[in-house]
């Protein structure tokens, strides 16, 4: 099955998020401010991955809007899920990606679906250590997609095989396994709300790394995928203005660079693929590739420019 294309496409052309709603027989799409609504999170690679325009199998949207419906039973299910949401039309994609960050900030829960936790991991009975192991080596632990998604989410919740609870849950509350997950360390730590929502945005030292082994089919999706977690005055518009190229990536990487502004002196040091755009040869291409010491927020900085990085080093 598949929402009405017209309706997801009308939507986004006013900057609105679409919702669905299934009944099991109809699929309708609403705006999201109608309605609170749960925003899925979840990797390709484990079988969900599509288009509004292609859709999924009716026995998957039906099993989705069935765990939707347990976190939000007052509300009728409404759920938010990039396969069937963010469609293939060059603009209204780039549109779907623009409002991701609010997507997911303004979802009453994010609900996370993987494999080796929805399979192997009962909400009440499973130990903690084990839970917190099996979502470590997690296919979703491991893209640079759902680092935000699992950090803006108000409530985190995670498809367990007894059904669709919060991380609360299953938690003892703060525990020393929770840092096998940074993101739930974090979480645990703000007691359960959004960390990045405590009045600051993340340094590049952060970013990095919650970055640690993540990683993007595309290098040149890193940045877009991570806009929110980075500084007010660096704009997914104008990352997503960049033209296309096999340079893509390093130039989107100059954008973010240039919007920083203060780089640690450490950065030229490090040992990942480095950019060839001129003047930026010291910069790396992709964040989830280099090692956060080298961002350190209590180093010297220097100053990047168009030209490249100013600084002062002593020999």
């Amino acid at each position: 099955v598949r929402p009405p294309l017209d309706d997801v496409l009308r939507l986004l052309d006013d900057d609105i998020v679409p919702v669905i709603v299934y009944d099991g027989s109809v699929i309708r799409v609403i705006p999201a401010q109608d309605k609170p609504y749960v925003a899925i999170s979840h990797v390709w690679s484990e079988g969900m991955g599509s288009t509004t325009d292609v859709g999924l199998p009716a026995c998957l949207v039906e099993h989705i809007s069935s765990l939707a419906r347990s976190l939000l039973p007052e509300h009728g299910g409404a759920f938010w899920m990039d396969s069937l949401c963010v469609p293939s039309a060059r603009e209204q994609r780039k549109k779907a990606i623009r409002l991701m960050a609010d997507t997911y900030r303004d979802a009453a829960k994010v609900l996370v679906i993987d494999d080796a936790v929805r399979m192997l991991c009962h909400s009440e009975r499973t130990p903690w250590p084990e839970i917190m192991l099996r979502v470590a080596t997690s296919a979703w632990v491991r893209r640079v997609w759902t680092l935000q998604e699992g950090l803006l989410a108000h409530q985190l919740c995670f498809e367990f095989v007894d059904g669709a609870a919060s991380i609360n849950v299953a938690s003892p509350g703060m525990s020393p396994y929770d840092g096998l997950v940074p993101v739930i360390s974090l979480r645990a730590m703000a007691n359960e709300g959004p960390p990045i929502f405590s009045g600051r945005q993340p340094s590049l030292f952060e970013v990095v790394f919650l970055l640690r082994g993540r990683m993007t089919t595309k290098a040149e999706d890193e940045l877009i995928a991570i806009a929110s977690l980075l500084q007010p005055r660096i704009q997914i518009d104008e990352l997503l203005a960049q033209n296309d190229g096999p340079d893509l990536a390093e130039r989107r990487m100059k954008v973010v660079l240039l919007g920083t502004r203060d780089i640690p002196l450490a950065v030229p040091f490090g040992t990942c693929a480095r950019s060839t755009l001129e003047g930026f040869s010291w910069a790396p291409c992709m964040l989830s590739k280099d090692l956060p010491a080298n961002w350190s927020d209590d180093t010297v900085t220097g100053t990047c420019t168009e030209e490249g990085l100013v600084g002062r080093y002593s020999l």
